[in-house]
């Protein structure tokens, strides 16, 4: 049994031009489905350029299976890689492609057609085997170029943002095949997204670029409940980032002056509450242990799975934004009241509102 991190990382730094990779410290877990999220121009792309040995690290290192990478070439690095346009080759017909790899590599003739009979069989595409790429759709592109990455049965597979192009009905259908095939395989994905649904569906672990840097890495749960800073909860769907006026170690006071109920250090710089976290009161509900508060309705937004209600408090002008059950009348210009637990107030040392 593999116990060793396929890919490792440790205080790399790398310069592309302009832009610099600071101090990246990650691993990828034996049979771990690996996320990296972060917006357009973070480095996404450049960390694994830099995996696959495009870009030489200035400092750090970089182990795959164990041993430095330093010094070996892309082709010896035992990593598969499947771009964000695929790449596949026009000329040549799904069976070639799949056999592209082991063929370069010197597998004998019987290695190389019973591997690429074997690939067609697992992802399902034997019914394409003597197309060209051009007659192919969207996903079957995806699974053929899944097969060229995996033909060689790499230790790792990398893929950069391969659902990108795709509209959410299909990507949330071919995100759903890749989770799939990646536990049927056992192996190790690295995979990168700006997408925070696509990361939600895919990953065991997440890890949050920001500028060059990795802010945090943990369970989608712990990125989501748990951020390390404002900019990752807003970057992960949290509106409600409050800047804190003073701390406590069991209440925080927020700077137009609410008061709530934590468990948070006394050092916080800000909070960070979930919006469905927040519970929609009755006019005269008092739920024991939770702080109530007012404010007036100034917007509602029909989402898949509930509404998004912008809440104006005053004094202080702060907008919260709250997830109501579809069914509930909520309309603009209404006073409402809602619920704020004290496990729902999550405290950050970090940035506040300004992390962008």
């Amino acid at each position: 049994m593999v116990t060793e991190s396929p890919v490792r990382m440790e205080e790399v730094s790398v310069e592309v031009g302009a832009f610099r990779l600071r101090q990246v410290s990650l691993d990828v877990r034996p049979g771990e489905y690996l996320v990296v999220l972060g917006p357009t121009g973070c480095g996404k792309t450049v960390l694994l350029e830099t995996l696959l040995g495009l870009h030489p690290p200035v400092e750090g290192r970089i182990l795959l299976g164990g041993r430095d990478a330093a010094g070996r070439l892309p082709e010896e690095r035992d990593l598969g890689y499947i771009p964000q346009d695929y790449a596949l080759f026009p000329t040549m017909t799904v069976r070639r492609n799949l056999a592209f790899g082991p063929e370069i590599r010197g597998w004998s003739r019987q290695q190389v057609c019973s591997r690429v009979e074997e690939l067609l069989e697992l992802l399902g595409i034997a019914h394409l085997a003597e197309r060209h790429p051009a007659h192919l759709s969207g996903g079957e592109k995806q699974r053929v170029a899944m097969g060229r990455a995996l033909a060689v049965h790499p230790r790792t597979l990398i893929l950069d943002e391969p659902l990108s192009a795709l509209d959410s009905s299909r990507r949330s259908e071919l995100a759903g095949e890749l989770r799939a095939l990646q536990r049927r395989l056992e192996g190790s994905f690295l995979h990168v997204c700006h997408d925070l649904d696509e990361a939600l569906h895919l990953a065991d672990r997440m890890a949050v670029m920001r500028e060059g840097r990795l802010v945090q890495v943990g369970t989608p749960e712990e990125v989501l409940m748990r951020p390390t800073d404002g900019f990752v909860a807003r970057f992960t769907g949290n509106p409600n980032v409050f800047p804190v006026r003073s701390a406590s170690p069991n209440q925080v006071v927020l700077e137009d002056g609410t008061v709530l109920v934590c468990s948070g250090p006394s050092h916080a710089s800000a909070v960070a509450i979930r919006p469905e976290n927040l519970t929609l009161l009755a006019s005269e509900e008092e739920p024991e242990g939770a702080r109530v508060l007012e404010g007036r309705v100034k917007s509602v937004v029909r989402r898949a799975l509930a509404l998004e209600v912008q809440v104006m408090r005053s004094p202080g002008d702060t907008c919260w934004t709250l997830l109501v059950p579809h069914g509930r009348q909520v309309a603009v210009g209404d006073p409402i009241r809602f619920a704020v637990r004290p496990e729902a107030v999550w405290c950050l040392e970090g940035e506040g509102p300004s992390a962008s």
